[in-house]
Parts: C-alpha cells; structure tokens; sequence
C-alpha cells in the first residue's frame, strides 16, 4: 500500500534543484525556498503521497469472511491497517479443528 523508495527519492528529486552537493548549500537552498513559498513544510510527504492510489479502493470488504481448511468452516476477521503492527487476518478456529489448521496457509499470519 505504501510507496516505494525510488517514488520517494523521485518527490524530492523534482523537489531539490541540481547541483546542491554540499549540507550548506542545501541549508541555503532550502531557507530560501521556505521564504519564497511561505512553507514550512516544504520536505514533508502527505499521508496522500505515500499510499499508491491503486490502492485507494482497498477496504476489508474486498477479502473473504470465511475459508474452508480440512472440511471446517473458519470465520476470517481483518484489521486493515498497512505498516501497522495489527495490520492482520484473524482465523477464528473451533477448538475441535485446531490440529487441523494447515500451518503452510497460515504461515506469515501466525504470531505464536
């Protein structure tokens, strides 16, 4: 869902000018643009330059709410939240089909 590096350096590449080598130079270039501009901010990515906007559309909504493994029926839950620790699928298993969870489809999902 998050950009990759070479989108990031692309946004300041258009950004900085060339032929800024040195730190003072930056630190000249950069004061001076703030003034010009009036922006504080000048550097900082939005939330919105960060996510890919073909993902835009992505909502929980759009995966399965059940899943079938070994003949059991097994409710699925998400917590949508790219680059978030609980960004996760939860299985919901019977206590009778435990043993029966495949450990292969699982796997990335589990957190022992």
């Amino acid at each position: 869902m998050l950009v990759d590096d070479e989108l990031i350096y692309g946004f300041y590449d258009a950004l900085i000018l060339d032929g800024i080598w040195t730190g003072a130079a930056f630190e000249r270039w950069y004061r001076d643009e703030q003034k010009q501009a009036g922006n504080d901010k000048l550097l900082f990515l939005s939330r919105d330059d960060l996510m890919r906007h073909e993902a835009a559309g992505v909502t929980t909504d759009l995966f399965p709410k059940r899943m079938t493994m070994s003949g059991i029926d097994i409710s699925l839950t998400y917590h949508f939240e790219p680059g978030a620790p609980r960004d996760d699928v939860t299985l919901q298993v019977p206590l009778y089909g435990l043993n029966q969870v495949d450990a292969r489809r699982v796997e990335g999902s589990c957190r022992g």
